[in-house]
């Protein structure tokens, strides 16, 4: 039996089997009922138009199995369990080569009634329901799997038939291969069609655009068109050739498309990033970066919620007093609001904005010329400081001391330098008769020095005189052109 040919409950709004709608190119549109029952005795619920989620009644003894992250909701008595399903070598195939998850969990039914549970893909798809008793396996692109309700589900790999499939089909090196019985629910984006192949017939594929395929059916690739085509047409350089005999799944809007639509544009690699300002306590908050010796102070202004899909943390946008601006996870935040309440003594919100500085300084707000303002920290004597805290270090920071003055060129060591080196005592009173030690007086040049008095030879000690080094006059005297400073004798 076909998936469009799958029979209802009893109801009142249908007295007969629903069927899909064929489409003009042949293809079936495949319209869900509301409650179906597989020949196999799965009953399921598939809830919702775009994104839906599909509820099952597990019977006494069903099991099923699903990815991580996939379960909405389900009765008080089951329990997951957690495993590899098929073996740790299986798993780990599975998880490198083929884009499935290395763990799966396990729901049963152990008790003796029916119980229900729910689970929905990760992202905005339809649900797509396979009775596995009418296949003879089936190929999955990867991440089309995430639940089935079944004694036995067994996944393997199988390789691509040649190496053009395997590096421009879209499905990658490895294909998954499902096998078992039960139902099995795959996920697509947008209105899912099948196709059927008759022997030989071929069909043309977009890469990403494939569900899912019969083993019949032959995998390949060919060139989109010219070059031109190529470079400009968007459907990249190759397209997938499907032929015959046997069924296919398309998906019009595969997640790689919806990922490309969302995308931000320009190229920057990231998605649009919804910032909310409302619906957090943090929102106004004052808080404090270190960046090594400088302290920034900001204010948080927005943030983006967790993306449990993508699994991606919280964010919260701040804004700099400087004019620069971060974004910060949950961690970061906490540590920056610990820093401004250490720093400013303050609970960090809102209402504290003012940061205390040291006396006589004060915060000059200047225009930016692409718009917007940023703080200047000014203090005495023309400082600058970047933050309130960079403030107080410059502030409580001593003055560099003054180097020592170097000493003039050609100054000895050890010995007076300066204004000291020629100064001279002051002149002894005068007597009638000269000190025994006195040096005896200096002619003006170029006379002669004149002979030493009487008394002062009668009263010379018998040792010779202290020794020093000859004064400036004297070497002046002998050479006749030194400039050297004038010495002093040496007193007793």
């Amino acid at each position: 039996m076909s998936l469009s040919a799958m029979p209802l409950l009893p109801s009142d709004d249908a007295a007969e089997p629903v069927v899909g709608t064929p489409l003009l190119s042949g293809l079936v549109y495949t319209t869900k009922p509301k409650t179906a029952v597989s020949e196999n005795g799965v009953t399921y619920q598939i809830l919702g138009d775009e994104a839906q989620s599909v509820e099952v009644m597990l019977r006494p003894g069903q099991v099923m199995r699903m990815e991580p992250g996939k379960m909405v909701h389900m009765h008080a008595s089951l329990m997951p369990e957690i495993g590899t399903d098929g073996g740790f070598g299986q798993a780990c195939m599975r998880a490198c080569c083929a884009g499935g998850s290395l763990f799966r969990l396990m729901f049963e039914n152990k008790t003796s009634k029916d119980v229900p549970m729910a689970a929905s893909p990760s992202w905005p798809a339809k649900v797509v329901p396979f009775d596995m008793s009418n296949y003879n396996g089936l190929h999955l692109s990867a991440s089309a799997w995430f639940a089935s309700v079944a004694t036995t589900t067994e996944f393997s790999i199988k390789r691509a038939d040649t190496v053009g499939a395997a590096c421009c089909g879209g499905q990658g090196l490895f294909y998954n291969v499902m096998t078992g019985d039960g139902v099995a629910f795959l996920c697509g984006g947008g209105a899912i069609v099948e196709k059927s192949l008759a022997p030989g017939e071929v069909y043309v594929i977009d890469t990403s655009s494939l569900l899912a395929w019969e083993p019949s059916v032959n995998l390949s690739v060919r060139r989109a068109g010219g070059l031109l085509m190529c470079c400009c047409g968007g459907e990249g350089l190759f397209l997938n050739e499907m032929t015959g005999p046997g069924r296919l799944w398309i998906q019009p809007m595969p997640l790689k498309k919806l990922k490309a639509a969302v995308a931000m544009p320009g190229g920057g690699g990231g998605g649009v990033i919804a910032w909310e300002t409302t619906g957090h306590e943090w929102l106004g908050t004052r808080l404090a970066r270190q960046f090594g010796r400088r302290c920034a102070f900001g204010t948080v202004t927005s943030w983006v919620p967790a993306d449990e899909a993508e699994k991606d943390p919280p964010l919260w946008r701040v804004e700099h007093d400087d004019g620069d601006g971060e974004d910060l996870e949950q961690e970061e935040v906490e540590q920056a609001i610990a820093l401004y309440q250490s720093r400013c003594g303050s609970s960090g919100s809102a209402a504290s904005v003012s940061v205390s500085l040291p006396p006589g300084w004060v915060v000059e707000k200047r225009a930016r010329r692409a718009g917007g303002t940023y703080n200047v920290y000014c203090g005495p004597g023309g400082a600058r400081a970047n933050s309130g805290p960079d403030a107080w270090r410059k502030h409580e920071q001593p003055a560099p001391s003054k180097p020592p003055s170097k000493p003039p060129a050609g100054a000895r060591s050890g010995r007076p330098t300066g204004p000291a080196a020629v100064k001279r005592p002051a002149p002894a009173a005068a007597s009638a008769k000269p000190s025994s030690n006195r040096a005896p007086a200096r002619p003006s040049l170029p006379a002669p020095a004149p002979a030493p008095a009487k008394g002062a030879q009668a009263a010379a000690p018998s040792e010779p005189p202290p020794a020093f080094p000859p004064s400036a006059a004297a070497t002046r005297g002998e050479g006749g052109g030194s400039s050297g400073p004038r010495r002093s004798p040496p007193e007793e």
